[in-house]
């Protein structure tokens, strides 16, 4: 005895499995671009700043920046020193929050010389250090988030 010959399945049905799969795909990739990479903020990090500010990378060794706009505290220069600037992963030219410490050293003017806070993050080279330095792209969600954390935090004496 010999079986019957199974039925080929129609085309239509090949043709909606294939737009169904299209168009799961499609949802797939506009989900990753829409949600890839948000902004985050490190609030240990903002909480331990003395200062935060929006500012342009000038220069990127020795680290000087020009001031945009002052988030918390009241830095006295528009062009500051960051001692720790290269050790971020900032493009000259471009503006970011940059939360901010004073440092002295000896040879430097005290009102002119800063570091980016450490982020309180493990990192096997700055870990001793308090963690890797963390600055933050400039756009309205980071603004806002920024802005969100320095609310909630009591004023610095």
């Amino acid at each position: 005895m010999t079986e019957p010959v199974k039925p080929v399945p129609k085309r239509g049905l090949l043709f909606a499995a294939v737009g169904i799969a299209a168009v799961w795909i499609c949802l797939l990739l506009m989900i990753v671009v829409l949600t890839a990479n948000p902004v985050t903020i490190n609030k240990l990090q903002m909480q331990r700043a003395e200062y935060v500010v929006e500012a342009k990378v000038l220069v990127l060794d020795p680290g000087e920046v020009e001031i945009v706009a002052q988030w918390r505290g009241s830095v006295s220069n528009k062009q500051i020193l960051l001692r720790n600037l290269s050790q971020t992963a900032v493009q000259v030219g471009e503006t970011y929050i940059m939360p901010l410490s004073s440092i002295k050293r000896a040879g430097d003017a005290a009102d002119n010389v800063f570091e980016i806070t450490p982020s309180g993050l493990p990192n096997s080279a700055t870990e001793e250090k308090g963690g890797m330095p963390l600055v933050y792209p400039v756009n309205e969600e980071s603004r806002k988030l920024v802005r969100d954390i320095l609310e909630t935090l009591p004023p610095r004496r």
